[in-house]
């Protein structure tokens, strides 16, 4: 297997900034994000193993 990592696209090209249609989370919004909580939904599906 190929472990190589993936080249990285920039981040300044057209469409990589924010506006109204493309808002950025604050920081202490990103910090809500998490794997867990993303994929629980509305249901509280637990995606972790017990």
């Amino acid at each position: 297997m190929d472990r190589r990592p993936l080249p990285r696209v920039p981040q300044h090209r057209p469409g990589a900034g924010s506006n109204d249609n493309r808002p950025q989370l604050t920081d202490e919004q990103a910090t809500t994000y998490t794997v867990r909580h993303y994929l629980a939904g509305d249901d509280g599906w637990n995606p972790t193993p017990h």
